[in-house]
């Protein structure tokens, strides 16, 4: 048998305790099997796990599609992260983006960052560090950078970067990291997934948004349930979005192309339904004759009870 680390000859080294034969490699005085049963002991499993990771499958997730223990997923995780090697840092450059992603670990109380820089020229990382959610993470991955002599740092809004960064060298703003990028979404395989997908790397279903918006409908009711309305649907977001550019003079035209009607008819039911433009087309119209005197109709409670209604 050829051994596994070294590609040498093995010699047979007796019996495991499963009835296995069992090898042993004089040059890299290794014991090792011929096959395995065990699923984690394959040679491509470590490489599945980095994949996997990568596509941010969670832990538990691997485990069920590699048929392995969590405990060993979350080994053979710490194995790959200790063989990382930080990359060289390209000297004098144009511009580094940095980034954070907040973590934490076992508790969601125990939080820890993960700060990381990429080359704007060629989108990979060139420095990281992982600890916990306070100023000097940051300083760590910031002190590299500058100490590389790149001309500017763009970063987010995050006010602790402008105490870091000198304001000559330092560019912010609320989307300067670009979501592309930030996601790996350059990565050769990665178009073929649409930018956002489901669980399964599917587009995003009718139904698929409608459960989204369902599930942190149901969480904001238990905050405040007279916030959201019993019935909400993505029309119902669709529907207000149009209503506001009307009311906002957007021309029908504009907003015809934003919802993607085919005719402008279509669209003109939105200002059909305008309540509010016709009352201040009305009240323009109206002249008030005695302004002191109170409608008779505001004592009637049902009939105001009831106009609210709708």
């Amino acid at each position: 048998m050829e051994c596994n680390f070294c590609r040498d000859k093995c010699q047979k080294a007796g019996k495991q305790k499963n009835g296995a034969q069992k090898y042993y490699c004089k040059k890299c005085k290794k014991y090792q099997q011929g096959i395995y049963k065990y699923a984690a002991y394959h040679k491509e499993v470590v490489a599945m796990i980095t994949r996997l990771v990568c596509e941010s499958v969670s832990i538990r997730g691997i485990a069920r599609i590699l048929k392995i223990s969590l405990v060993t997923v979350l080994r053979k995780i710490e194995k790959v992260a200790a063989s990382v090697i930080k990359p060289p840092i390209p000297l004098n450059k144009n511009s580094f983006e940095m980034d954070e992603l907040r973590t934490y670990i076992k508790k969601k109380e125990n939080q820890y960052w993960v700060a990381y820089a990429l080359c704007s020229e060629t989108k990979k990382v060139i420095d990281f560090t992982v600890g916990k959610r306070n100023k000097r993470t940051l300083k760590a991955v910031v002190n590299t950078l500058l100490l590389s002599g790149v001309k500017t740092i763009k970063t987010d809004k995050l006010n602790i970067y402008q105490s870091l960064i000198p304001e000559s060298r330092h560019i912010s703003a609320a989307y300067n990291i670009n979501y592309i990028e930030r996601n790996n979404l350059l990565e050769s395989g990665k178009s073929l997934y649409p930018l956002f997908y489901n669980c399964r790397k599917e587009k995003l279903t009718r139904a698929g948004v409608n459960y989204i918006l369902q599930h942190y409908a149901a969480m904001a009711r238990k905050k405040n349930p007279i916030l959201i309305p019993n019935r909400i649907s993505p029309h119902s977001f669709r529907h207000s979005k149009a209503m506001h550019l009307l009311q906002a003079g957007v021309n029908l035209v504009y907003i015809r192309d934003i919802l993607g009607h085919v005719s402008v008819q279509t669209t003109e039911i939105y200002a059909r339904a305008d309540t509010r433009q016709k009352r201040d087309a009305l009240e323009k119209a109206y002249v008030n004759v005695n302004e002191k005197e109170t409608p008779v109709w505001t004592k009637d409670k049902g009939l105001v009870i009831w106009l609210k209604s709708f």
